[in-house]
């Protein structure tokens, strides 16, 4: 931790993604007690799916419900299945395992949730962190609004699918202060926004928060609308914007007045 007369009061990274992780896990413990109910006992319980590897091409090749029969749903939610299938095979049944699992999902929200923050606010303070990113980090891990996704065994496809696209808007929001990207980062944006769909379908809304973080890191207006072309940096190809409806139209930036 720093504090200097007049400077703001930062925070080593790894010591603030400890004490956020370790505040959502303490608001949340209790859990670790509570059992299996409600679509828990089908999705788990009933789920003859998760007693064995073979099923993973039927996970894959079916809706999230049809282990019950076919054509019951039309939500495709595989990740969430494979999940269950992994922890069934360490613990069994056992209810404190699969609560675990997301405990521990939510933590990693909690400080993906800072580091988002800290993007946004002020990255060149990183990797340390400074108190408004901590605050943000510290109430999304003590909201009590959180309480049912994290109790709830069947919520794990709304932990899981958040924190995935938490991770693809950190990289997203990488690419855009570099103003560069490499072929890694632009796949694994993608990725990451495929497995978070692959656990819960309403993560289809995340281009449009990676837009509004672009308008809010350009101060109102896109980058690609701008005259200065901070998105180019010398010597380098433009940055992608994998997100960004104007890179699919092929806009070019418009020059300058002077230019």
């Amino acid at each position: 931790m720093t504090s200097t007369p007049g400077a703001p009061l930062l925070v080593r990274w790894p010591t603030a993604a400890a004490a956020i992780a370790a505040l959502a896990l303490a608001a949340h413990l209790p859990a670790l007690s509570n059992g299996f109910v409600w679509d828990d006992r089908l999705q788990v319980l009933a789920n003859h799916w998760l007693t064995s590897w073979k099923y993973v091409p039927e996970i894959f090749r079916h809706g999230v419900w049809d282990f019950e029969g076919e054509g019951l749903t039309n939500y495709y939610r595989p990740l969430m299945h494979l999940a269950y299938l992994l922890v069934f095979q360490a613990f069994g049944p056992a209810a404190w395992a699969y609560h675990l699992l997301n405990l521990l999902v939510d933590a990693t929200v909690a400080v993906l949730v800072m580091r988002v923050a800290q993007q946004l606010v002020d990255p060149k303070q990183l990797p340390r962190v400074g108190w408004p990113a901590l605050a943000a980090g510290m109430l999304f891990a003590t909201h009590p609004v959180h309480s049912e996704p994290v109790a709830w065994v069947a919520a794990l496809p709304d932990l899981a699918a958040t924190a995935l696209g938490m991770g693809a808007l950190l990289v997203h929001l990488g690419q855009l202060q570099r103003r560069t990207a490499t072929r890694a980062a632009i796949g694994a944006t993608f990725a990451l926004y495929a497995c978070g769909l692959f656990f819960k379908e309403p993560l289809f809304v995340l281009p449009v928060v990676a837009v509004a973080a672009e308008l809010l890191l350009g101060r109102g207006q896109p980058p690609v609308l701008r005259g200065s072309t901070p998105w180019r940096s010398r010597g380098s190809r433009p940055w992608p914007r994998p997100f960004s409806p104007w890179r699919w139209r092929g806009a070019a930036a418009p020059r300058s007045p002077s230019g």
